[in-house]
């Protein structure tokens, strides 16, 4: 299994926060389609100059690397987003577009202390 670590970060990782992290981007909830193929134009749902990226690389012999762009909100709170370079305009949830846009510190692990209470 491999280690995960905030990038330039010293701090411990809250891994509750990185499971989150990890099925949101592994398998990105899509409510539905907002709009597909190639006449898409992107600047109209925020993707065509996003700086909301999330980009994951795999580990093992053949690591692969996906990102996904979040643009515009939609009228309900959700979040238009693109996968890799597909033709395609996906609406992910609100929660899902939370849980891909937190910073860094929101991964901190806030332990304060850690004992066994019984001895």
């Amino acid at each position: 299994a491999g280690k995960w670590a905030a990038e330039g970060a010293t701090f411990g990782i809250d891994p509750a926060r990185i499971a989150e992290l990890s099925l949101a981007a592994a398998r990105p909830r899509v409510a539905r389609l907002a709009a597909y193929g190639d006449a898409i134009k992107w600047a109209d749902f925020g993707l065509e100059a996003s700086d909301t990226r999330v980009t994951v690389t795999t580990a093992g012999e053949k690591p692969e690397t996906h990102t996904i762009t979040l643009g515009n909100p939609d009228p309900s709170g959700a979040r238009f987003a693109r996968i890799d370079d597909t033709p395609a305009v996906a609406v992910v949830p609100a929660a899902v577009a939370e849980t891909l846009t937190r910073k860094r510190f929101d991964y901190a692990d806030r332990t304060l202390l850690k004992f066994d209470p019984t001895t």
